[in-house]
């Protein structure tokens, strides 16, 4: 495959929006993407995708069976609860590093069907205190900004529970070799199965 071919898959993989608990889409896109190169396609209770392509080499007691995974999901952030003045409250799925959340924009999933784009904000820097200024800020302190006036706004489309993904362009560098984005834990693997299928 080309350049052009094999980014356009990671493209897709990394920009598709699932973290834990919530992979449905990137399932979808997955198997879309390799059902014709397989035997047969499974998804289990827990959202599993099982990809089956039939071998011809045989064991002595039998069919030789080999697994590959990756994981789909990637970390996220979840409403936790809405303030007054409409900010977003949050949590985390998965382990996210807060000192690099300010000024992240996000993509907040509401479970009415919306997708509201929104940005992490923190206290201003013009209104810390000296000793502010030396920290980083707590997970806690931080809020996501979606354009409320108010929590009464907010809640006509935003709920408790709602999963929050970063929104991250999947972007080459100069000269094509390397490229950077999001969710490459583990959507690299996804793509190296994918390949290897295809």
């Amino acid at each position: 495959m080309t350049f052009e071919k094999d980014f356009k898959i990671i493209k897709n993989l990394t920009e598709i929006q699932s973290c834990s608990g919530n992979e449905s889409r990137i399932r979808q896109y997955i198997k879309e993407t390799v059902e014709s190169y397989c035997d047969k396609i499974d998804t289990d209770v827990l959202g599993n995708l099982f990809c089956f392509i039939n071998g011809k080499i045989k064991a002595e007691d039998g069919q030789l069976k080999i697994m590959l995974d990756a994981h789909m999901d990637e970390i996220g952030l979840m409403v936790r609860f809405i303030d007054k003045n409409g900010f977003i409250r949050f949590s985390q799925v998965g382990g996210q590093n807060p000192r690099i959340l300010p000024g992240q924009k996000v993509t907040i999933h509401s479970s009415s069907g919306e997708e509201i784009v929104g940005v992490i904000g923190e206290k201003p820097i013009h209104l810390l205190e000296q000793e502010e200024k030396k920290k980083s800020s707590k997970l806690e302190d931080l809020f996501i900004d979606a354009g409320f006036s108010n929590d009464v706004e907010a809640k006509r489309y935003i709920s408790v529970g709602d999963y929050i993904i970063f929104k991250q362009v999947c972007t080459p560098y100069i000269g094509n070799k390397r490229i950077f984005s999001k969710s490459f834990d583990d959507r690299a693997g996804c793509f190296v199965l994918i390949k290897l299928i295809m």
